[in-house]
């Protein structure tokens, strides 16, 4: 088993209101809600965060970077910033992985919370098959 296989991983797939949020104690993506994200609120963000790293023991983050055919876009500087934030703040590391077309792929899941399940497609791209 690689090192990854062995630890445990929370998601984050970022929508312009709400956060969703998957989680991964080996090898097995699994989607567990969303949360509200508010730019003018990040402490509370922050703090429910911090609370769902502890209460899951998680040792990374994975954030969902949005590019346009393996580019960059405006929305991924955004990501890129709240993951550096959320790094500092937390003090655990966090990668990105490209999240294109999760959306599409969640709502073809029939998920619920298609945040979620967004979040859920994100971690299994960068889990080890």
């Amino acid at each position: 088993m690689t090192n990854d296989q062995m630890q445990t991983i929370l998601a984050l797939d970022f929508g312009t209101k709400r956060v969703g949020l998957a989680i991964s104690h080996g090898i097995v993506a699994s989607a567990v809600g969303s949360i509200i994200y508010n730019p003018s609120e990040k402490e509370s963000f922050f703090e429910q965060l911090r609370q769902i790293v502890i209460d899951q023991k998680a040792e990374k983050i994975i954030i969902g970077l949005p590019l346009s055919d393996g580019n960059p876009t405006r929305q991924s500087e955004v990501s890129s910033k709240i993951g550096q934030e959320i790094s500092d703040n937390l003090k655990i590391a966090v990668e990105f992985v490209d999240e294109s077309f999760t959306s599409v792929e969640a709502k073809e899941n029939y998920a619920k919370d298609i945040d979620a399940e967004s979040a859920r497609i994100i971690l299994e791209r960068y889990l080890p098959r």
